[in-house]
């Protein structure tokens, strides 16, 4: 079966299982690199079937996720190239304040890998700003968690 030949409901349930199959793969701290690789690959699957059955929102959870995993296998210049398509989609189609600070939090997140410290800074001082005029709901005790993990 290709791609082209998958409903949109069959699409995102794939995205959905790939997305959740990363997160069990981030969470997991004794990765082999044969796990880091299938997640490497697995958040690239999940963020390529949003693009035949979701819009912008789940277009930028897909990238902030591939910015993710390359922040977590050390490859921060190519963290830092999803993390500003992340960003792009946030700011380009008006999406949820929420999801401008979880852009902000991986691209800090991805300069911080680069060694790029004053730029980290930056990207999550911004995200707390955000965060700060927010109310405390599911995705922004989510997100405030996130920053709190950027000791820098």
């Amino acid at each position: 079966m290709s791609a082209s030949e998958l409903s949109d409901d069959q699409a995102k349930a794939i995205a959905i299982s790939l997305f959740n199959g990363v997160w069990d793969h981030i969470d997991n701290k004794n990765r082999t690199e044969a796990d880091e690789l299938e997640m490497v690959h697995a958040a690239h699957a999940s963020r390529w079937h949003w693009q035949q059955a979701g819009g912008p929102k789940q277009w930028a959870i897909g990238e902030w996720q591939c910015a993710r995993v390359y922040c977590e296998v050390g490859f921060p210049e190519l963290a830092i190239f999803h993390a500003q398509a992340c960003l792009e989609l946030t700011e380009s189609n008006n999406l949820e304040q929420w999801m401008h600070a979880s852009a902000y939090e991986v691209l800090a997140r991805a300069y911080w890998g680069a060694g790029d410290l004053d730029l980290a800074k930056l990207s999550r001082g911004r995200a707390r700003q955000i965060l700060a005029n927010l109310p405390e709901d599911a995705d922004t005790k989510h997100i405030r968690a996130q920053v709190a993990e950027l000791t820098f």
